[in-house]
């Protein structure tokens, strides 16, 4: 259960990675 966490953190920071980026 924490490897899902883990990596459903991951994912969520790189969407906002991405739209940090798109809107600079």
């Amino acid at each position: 259960m924490t490897q899902y966490k883990i990596l459903f953190v991951d994912e969520v920071d790189s969407e906002i990675r991405r739209f940090e980026r798109y809107v600079n």
